[in-house]
């Protein structure tokens, strides 16, 4: 087959919950939803005409995960046609990525030479290991066109745990991946960003690239429908709902959300949080001194769309820290936009002007900001709330799916599709 492409990343197979069972920690759901809308973005543009290679992102063996060997295996993204693989690995800190980049190389090399139309590989992040494989593809296969889809950059705020004589020690195994990738960037062709910011770190210069920002689950939107028949989450009809569903780090304002509940005088104001992360203490404790505060744990990605089928009001509250908000995307803040609901947020650097016009930004990064925007959200009423909502989803089903967003990818790469 002609033009076909290698999608290496890391998402997990859906014919059965093997890494989520065998996860000591909370799996990375936020890569493996992304993959998948990329996955059915391509199916939906070049049906038949995708490869998905998978090494699964997981943790470290026995700390993070309870198997110390992952088996390879043939398997079937669309459920049918088992062309796929999975590729095992010893799963231990330091020979993982090493492992990796070696069966990727060997993988592609061979895929690349069962037809002359094989030449287009994207690799989901700039993971070392992907990155590793990446130069030396391109020193024996030149003409392989490569393309890497940049989700975060994160190393740029570790860079300065690295410095000093404890951070060099104590950061070497991370220092030699993060040199490993930028060593290894030179030999991309072409990059999928998702923020334009990311273009100057990466020293994209003339290469082409493209910004996705995020992929919408359009699928989420039926869902939405299905799950809230299963009222898991009553609510009386005086009460005003805001919900926030995710990490419940401090530097992403979970603390300073139910801070901020402590400001509101009106009781029929109640917030409902799920998820873990360094503040989920002081949420916790929080919530014990405030009864509008409920913290429900960490809930299953089902019961969690549920919990925001119940909301009159989706918060994200993540302010603007470091570089990792001005070179991604709040990825929550699409999946709050496609349940039809209206969206309150901080205007972080990576959220993109054409969002202006959807979101409610907290104007200050303050408890009491947040409170006064929440407060002012309650009282626009239920029918103005709805409208918000509605215009969320058709922003997102219209621009943001996963054929229009991989048709913009494919256009980069320069491969034909309807």
């Amino acid at each position: 087959m002609k033009e076909n492409v290698l999608f290496v990343t890391g998402c997990y197979p859906k014919d059965n919950d093997y890494f989520v069972v065998h996860s000591k920690v909370m799996p990375q759901n936020a890569a493996n939803v992304l993959s998948w809308r990329l996955i059915e973005g391509f199916d939906a543009n070049i049906p038949g005409k995708m490869t998905v290679l998978t090494c699964p992102f997981i943790g470290y063996y026995p700390h993070m995960f309870t198997k110390l060997w992952i088996h390879s295996r043939r398997w079937a993204h669309d459920g049918v046609h088992e062309k796929d693989a999975l590729l095992g690995f010893l799963n231990i800190k330091g020979l993982e990525t090493y492992i990796k980049s070696v069966r990727i190389y060997r993988f592609a090399k061979k895929w690349y030479r069962q037809s002359e139309g094989n030449r287009n590989l994207l690799f989901y992040s700039h993971y070392a290991g992907f990155l590793r494989a990446a130069g030396k593809l391109k020193k024996k296969l030149p003409d392989l066109s490569l393309t890497c889809l940049v989700t975060d950059m994160n190393e740029m705020d570790e860079r300065k745990d690295l410095q000093g004589l404890k951070g060099k020690i104590k950061g070497l195994p991370r220092k030699i991946m993060i040199d490993t990738t930028y060593k290894n960037l030179k030999y991309l062709d072409s990059f999928v960003l998702l923020a334009d910011p990311m273009k100057e770190p990466l020293k994209v210069g003339s290469r082409p690239y493209v910004v996705v920002e995020g992929i919408a689950n359009i699928q989420m939107a039926e869902r939405k429908e299905k799950v809230s028949e299963q009222a898991r989450f009553p609510k009386s009809d005086d009460e005003f709902r805001v919900v926030y569903t995710g990490t419940l780090h401090k530097r992403y304002g979970s603390v300073m959300l139910t801070e901020a509940f402590g400001k509101i005088a009106d009781k029929k104001i109640h917030l409902y949080l799920c998820g873990d992360g360094d503040g989920r203490e002081e949420v916790k404790a929080n919530a014990a001194k405030n009864p509008n505060i409920h913290y429900l744990g960490v809930l299953k990605h089902e019961d969690a769309i549920r919990l925001q089928s119940s909301a009159d009001l989706l918060v994200n509250s993540m302010p603007e820290f470091g570089i990792h908000t001005a070179l991604s995307f709040p990825s929550k803040t699409m999946e709050y936009m496609i349940l039809g609901k209206p969206v309150a947020c901080f205007k972080v650097r990576g959220i993109p002007d054409e969002y202006d016009g959807y979101l409610t930004y907290f104007e200050e990064e303050t408890p009491q900001s947040m409170a006064e925007t929440i407060e002012k959200m309650k009282k626009l009423g239920a029918e103005k709330l709805a409208e918000l909502g509605r215009r969320n989803q058709e922003f997102v089903l219209a621009h943001k799916g996963p054929k229009t967003q991989v048709s913009k990818i494919l256009d980069m790469m320069g491969i034909a599709h309807p």
